[in-house]
């Protein structure tokens, strides 16, 4: 996970770790303080997301409409909140719709009604906002989404450090906590503006090259282990 990992139990679990699996691209954060041992033993695999988009589906979905092109109707929001912190009151939610006359809102996860279909919504949305979460991140990026990417209170500062990454390689929209009313308008005008092509970068199809690492080191370890003498009833030494 991303954050301040330096403490006595995280180091104690990283040093004996035979890898570390970091569901996000190398350069996301050169700001971690890890030592080179750490570093020198990590599969930098991307974003992992947990969406299903078929045999042959597209995971660049649909492009969006460009920032201040004159489309008709309404442009789309998708608030993508996931678990493990608080939503946002309604009072935030009322009060961003309010803000952007012209963006239609739809609210999803967390303790908001769920998607029939994530992956759908997703591609349809010509901004979405989500928190920091990896799961979330990872949804964005495999559909390439022009985004705002919020950082929530967690634990060892994780979304903290994953919006860092995510500003840094200019990607998408990004701020801490819910931004306030007069602020909406200008993040996403700034995520059409910025689009969703950078997601690339940080990819959201890790679980292959995951998969992968996890049977090469399998291999290597399944080639130390000791037969037993022939005869003997004993497990592998």
């Amino acid at each position: 996970m991303p954050g301040d990992r330096t403490d006595r139990p995280h180091r104690l679990a990283y040093d004996v770790a035979e890898a570390l699996l970091a569901p996000w691209p190398a350069q996301a954060h050169p700001d971690n303080g890890w030592p080179q041992a750490w570093t020198d033993k990590t599969w930098h695999v991307g974003g992992i997301s947990a969406l299903d988009l078929g045999a042959g589906d597209d995971p660049g979905g649909m492009p969006s409409r460009a920032a201040g092109a004159g489309a008709s109707g309404p442009r789309d929001v998708l608030v993508l909140w996931g678990t493990g912190g608080d939503d946002p009151d309604q009072g935030g939610y009322a009060e961003a719709q309010r803000a952007t006359p012209g963006w239609r809102w739809t609210f999803r996860g967390g303790r908001l009604p769920a998607a029939d279909d994530l992956a759908a919504e997703l591609r349809t949305a010509d901004v979405v906002v989500c928190h920091a979460g990896q799961g979330s991140v990872a949804d964005v990026a495999l559909l390439r989404r022009p985004a705002v990417v919020l950082a929530q209170p967690r634990p060892h500062a994780e979304q903290e450090a994953t919006v860092r990454a995510v500003a840094r390689m200019g990607i998408a929209a990004t701020g801490v906590g819910w931004p306030s009313a007069q602020e909406w308008p200008g993040l996403l005008e700034e995520a059409l503006a910025t689009g969703g092509a950078g997601w690339q970068r940080w990819g959201g199809d890790g679980a292959l090259a995951a998969a992968a690492h996890l049977d090469g080191l399998a291999d290597r370890f399944s080639l130390e282990v000791t037969p037993p003498p022939q005869g003997s009833t004993e497990g592998p030494a």
